[in-house]
């Protein structure tokens, strides 16, 4: 019952219905990213931890909750986004609007991983690094 409720398209299609359809979604939108980010950093520490190049010290407490700010505002400004690619697609597209919420949702699941990963990669390959 609640999916189908976040998922529906909106009836009317002014820009603020738009806005207003996106808006009433953004905290199940962060309760839904809250388990994403967090399991993005335990990545990242668990790939600091393995790395035979990364002593302890090598990374402050305060790097790790200030990228953790730094992704959460940088998630809310991406979900903005949304509204905006959706005014600019045509309001009058509202069967569109729970598709690119999902899809957005979705992809930004996967953004807080993108640091391990990328950490993993120049570890494998370390020609890649800079």
């Amino acid at each position: 019952m609640a999916l189908r409720w976040l998922v529906a398209a909106p009836e009317r299609t002014s820009a603020w219905d738009v806005i207003s359809w996106w808006e009433i979604r953004r905290p199940v939108y962060n309760l839904i990213m809250l388990p994403a980010g967090i399991a993005g950093v335990l990545f990242l520490i668990l790939v600091w931890d393995l790395h035979p190049h990364v002593r302890p010290g090598d990374f402050s407490v305060l790097f790790v909750w200030v990228w953790i700010a730094l992704g959460a505002v940088g998630a809310n400004v991406c979900y903005t986004a949304g509204w905006l690619v959706t005014l600019a697609l045509g309001a009058h597209r509202h069967k569109l609007h729970p598709r690119l919420w999902v899809a957005g949702t979705l992809f930004s699941c996967a953004v807080p991983f993108l640091p391990g990963a990328v950490h993993v990669l120049f570890w494998l390959f370390p020609e890649w690094a800079w």
